[in-house]
Order: structure tokens, then C-alpha cells, then sequence
């Protein structure tokens, strides 16, 4: 799942499920990955790079984090669902969720 929008014309928008198909490494240094290819659950493939985002933790003092802008999505919230066409969930609404009357 895409944590971040890269590209809302591509449909590369936060909350986005796919499917990791294959990771491009830099030939020089095995390990460091360049690029995932993914495929959308519309079954579009798309190409994910490392994004670079850059914070100032004290005055004049700067961290850059360098990421790809995903997760692994097994389970999500009832929030993050919300809009998603889904074939089929599984929710586990617990013993003490309905009240007596």
C-alpha cells in the first residue's frame, strides 16, 4: 500500500493497493534497490522510486530521509477501507461489541 501521493494522474495515490512484481537494483551495489515495480489492483503497472524528503530537526541542522512510499497492508482500518471496492473482508468485530436491549 502507498503511504504518500507520488502521482495522482497515474492513480499512485495514498491508500493504493498493488502487488510488489520485481525490484531494480543498481548493478554497482547489490544492495541498493532503485525501483519497485508494482502492479495496481486495476492491473495497471506502475514503477515506484525512492523518494527524498528533507526535515530540520534544530536550527540550521537538516536530516534527509530517502524511502519508498510503502507498507504492507495484510490488514488495514475500517477508515482506510473506506471508498475501496473490495471482493471480500473479514472483520473481527469481538465478543463485547453489541450491548443487551
Amino acid at each position: 500500500m502507498l503511504i504518500r501521493n507520488i502521482d495522482v494522474t497515474l492513480g499512485l495515490v495514498n491508500g493504493t493497493v498493488g502487488i510488489i512484481q520485481s525490484i531494480k537494483r543498481n548493478p554497482d551495489d547489490k544492495n541498493d534497490i532503485q525501483q519497485i515495480h508494482i502492479v495496481l489492483s486495476s492491473g495497471i503497472k506502475r514503477t515506484i522510486e525512492r523518494s527524498s524528503v528533507k526535515f530540520e530537526i534544530m536550527h540550521k541542522a537538516f536530516v534527509t530521509r530517502k524511502q519508498f512510499p510503502i507498507c504492507l497492508s495484510y490488514a488495514i482500518t475500517v477508515h482506510k477501507s473506506q471508498g475501496m471496492s473490495m471482493k471480500s473482508a473479514v472483520v473481527d468485530a469481538g465478543n463485547n461489541m453489541f450491548a443487551s436491549g
